[in-house]
């Protein structure tokens, strides 16, 4: 989403920083609670509310409870909303709020006493949904949205590198601060990072707020309506185990019911259906796997961008005698014939075609198309094989683990920018698992090639903790730790297959454990060497 006023108000807020007390529109600079040992809560101001959390609230359990923060600070409230600020800030910013809208605004000092930049962030509360410039939704309530906005572009002191250095190190402590974000309310969701569509259940979503949304994302967010009503997904001869697999690893999912159905979601819920819906249908309208085409079909289609249609062809030279091929697969582009298993392959080989291939557009910038033909490979492993077409020649551009190419799947393989496409990949970290990783097109040498970045888990149902264990919270190079204890239920999220494990709790809170071998050459963890198989409970390995 992107919000069109937050901004602009945020940047009038800046410019009331420099005025005391309350002003016409609402806005004015107020101190904080201090927080000293993580737990006891003094106040410095008059003016100040009393602690959102002396009274008890139904359904409101904070990410993190704050005698557990990784940090000491100043807790600092705002109407319903409360937060606390480092101690290695103290003398370095200033808060302005807005009380007719509903909003605070932090910025740095030192950049704003020079030249009224300096802006951290923004934390806002609606009654709806609305447009986000560069944020997200933090938390909701069946009333209330609660937002986190930060500057869109430079807006601290760039050209005087301590000032800049300040304000980057503050920048860094925000995404741990989000943690400590206590909204003082009845049924208070903060897993807000679990869902595609965070309040779907509470607000509607027009079609303006989708627009930004890719494909993949419109398709899980029309199922993720139902998964909120306990829809259990594996009946689905397509992609119930897709589905069911994906939910699983979301904490707030409870699967109950096999026939959950339209008309079992709320009105609001009925509204984002057909919004989401119609917005798929737009996606599809531009979808850059282009067509399906089947054997013995033609395709006219432009696939060398040369401003001049080929035909094109997919069809089967007959049974390969050597092995268990089913389908010999042949392409012919304007009556030049292709014999695809004479081709050398990339770590794969043709094994059992399917019946059909697509064309597809793997650069919505550079109009760069390839044939991409589903194969079930050496034993049963799904690969895509892609081929490009360069003057008169077809060019094997490497194959890509699992079927992601598909019509109305709930993954369509592109990342949607760029020339990414999703594929499968194995991983024995910390156990036998699959991951999502993207793999590039490389235009220069007409292959893919797998990225080096952190991959996604595509299954996580869950494992229970064996023994406390300490993760490293996200925050760059800043030393912030939190444990989470023996008995809790933690999820696997992402990797990089080499050093590390992002996991995390059912409290929606991510942290890291960094990964190493031991003797025996089991995965440990690289601060204890205690073997993850004395942490994570059930662990499954294939050989």
């Amino acid at each position: 989403m992107k919000r069109k006023s937050v901004i602009a108000m945020c940047m009038c807020a800046v410019l009331l920083l420099s005025s005391c007390g309350k002003d016409n529109d609402g806005s004015r600079e107020r101190r904080a609670k201090r927080v000293t040992d993580q737990s006891t809560v003094t106040e410095d101001s008059s003016d100040v509310d009393t602690i959102a959390t002396k009274k008890d609230y139904v359904n409101n359990t904070p990410r993190i409870p704050r005698d557990q923060l990784p940090y000491s600070g100043t807790e600092y409230t705002f109407e319903d909303i409360s937060i606390v600020i480092p101690d290695s800030w103290d003398g370095k910013y200033t808060i302005t709020e807005n009380d007719k809208n509903h909003y605070f605004t932090v910025v740095q000092n030192a950049s704003y006493n020079v030249d009224g930049s300096g802006l951290l962030f923004c934390i806002c509360r609606t009654e709806n949904m609305d447009f986000l410039n560069n944020g997200s939704v933090i938390a909701y309530t069946p009333e209330y949205v609660y937002t986190i906005e930060f500057p869109s572009d430079v807006n601290y002191v760039y050209d005087d590198d301590q000032i800049s250095a300040e304000y980057m190190e503050m920048f860094k402590d925000i995404n741990v601060m989000t943690y400590s974000l206590y909204i003082a309310e009845d049924d208070v969701n903060y897993k807000t990072n679990e869902y595609i569509l965070p309040g779907s259940e509470c607000f509607v979503y027009d079609s303006d707020l989708l627009c930004d949304y890719t494909y993949n994302d419109l398709m899980l967010a029309q199922q993720e309506l139902f998964a909120r009503n306990g829809k259990i997904f594996t009946d689905d001869p397509e992609a119930g185990y897709f589905l069911q697999s994906y939910f699983e690893g979301k904490t707030w999912y409870k699967g109950q019911k096999n026939d959950v159905s339209i008309d079992d979601l709320s009105d609001i819920e009925k509204t984002n259906y057909e919004n989401i819906t119609q917005k798929i249908e737009d996606k599809k309208a531009d979808a850059r796997y282009c067509q399906i085409l089947y054997l013995d079909e033609h395709m006219s289609m432009d696939v060398d961008c040369d401003d001049i249609d080929e035909d094109i062809s997919y069809y089967s030279a007959g049974p390969e005698y050597d092995g268990d091929l089913y389908i010999h697969p042949m392409i012919s582009i304007d009556g030049t014939e292709y014999d695809l298993g004479d081709y050398p392959h990339y770590e794969e080989y043709f094994d059992d075609c399917a019946d059909h291939c697509f064309i597809v557009d793997l650069n919505p910038y550079n109009s760069v198309y390839a044939i991409a033909i589903p194969d079930y490979g050496p034993s049963d492993d799904l690969v895509t094989h892609f081929f490009v077409v360069k003057g008169d020649e077809l060019i094997n551009a490497g194959c890509i683990p699992g079927f992601f190419i598909q019509p109305d799947s709930y993954l369509s393989g592109f990342s949607d920018y760029g020339s990414s496409v999703i594929g499968e990949k194995r991983v024995d970290i910390p156990e036998t698992s699959w991951v999502y990783a993207h793999y590039y097109y490389d235009d220069d040498n007409y292959r893919f090639e797998e990225s080096e970045c952190q991959y996604q888990y595509v299954l996580s149902s869950g494992h229970e903790l064996l023994q406390d264990v300490t993760v490293s919270l996200p925050n760059d190079d800043k030393d912030y730790t939190y444990t989470f204890k023996k008995g809790e239920k933690v999820y696997y999220t992402a990797t990089d297959i080499d050093s590390y494990l992002e996991v995390k709790n059912e409290n929606d809170v991510v942290g890291y454990i960094y990964i190493g071998k031991n003797d025996n050459y089991q995965d440990v963890d690289i601060n204890t060497g205690t073997p993850l198989t004395e942490i994570f409970e059930g662990l499954m390995f294939v050989d």
